[in-house]
Order: C-alpha cells, then structure tokens, then sequence
C-alpha cells in the first residue's frame, strides 16, 4: 500500500491543471478591463482581443504563459484561464493563477 501511495503522490506533484474557470456578475466589457489590470499587476499584458480575450505573460505564482478567455453568461461573464509553460518544466495550475487573479480583483 506504501508503494501505491508513494506514486500517486509521484503522479499528483507533476499534474497541473491546464484549464480553470470561474465567474464574474459583470458583463463581458467590464470583465475584461478588471481581468486586463490584474493581470498586468501580476506580468505583463501580451495581447488583448476586447472584450473576449487577454494573453498575457504572469510572474506569480510561478512564471507562465496564461491566455484568458471571456463568454458572457446570464449576465455574467465566464473566465477561463489556459496556461503555458514560460520556463522549463511544468507551468503553474490554471487553478492557482486564476486564484491569483481573482486575489487581485478582490484586493
């Protein structure tokens, strides 16, 4: 049972999730420009498609390469983050940087 527990945590420490979503109760427009300034608080705005889309270069939590997707929902927006590698080596969770960016909307 030791050996089985020992991979999982092998498989676990190098699984990333390469996509995460969340929802803001804004419309589209007005999430764009939230999410466009939190992420040039976290890197560097690389390109944006207003009001659907934002590529960007993110310092934290751990250098990557995110692109950000905006659908409109019911009034709403839905986010998705996808990140890329920036450095060698797996990238950060989608999960932690967009739990960096919603850290920075709501700071």
């Amino acid at each position: 049972m030791a050996a089985v527990n020992r991979a999982y945590e092998r498989i676990m420490a190098t699984t990333h999730e390469p996509e995460w979503s969340f929802t803001l109760d804004v419309l589209p427009v007005d999430a764009f420009h939230a999410v466009e300034a939190a992420l040039a608080e976290l890197g560097e705005v690389l390109s944006a498609d207003e009001p659907y889309g934002v590529e960007a270069f993110v310092a934290e939590p751990a250098p990557c390469f995110c692109t950000i997707e905006l659908a409109p929902e019911a009034g709403g927006t839905i986010v998705t983050v996808t990140v890329q590698p920036a450095e060698e080596g797996p990238p950060p969770s989608a999960g932690d940087v967009a739990a960096a960016i919603v850290g920075s909307l709501t700071a």
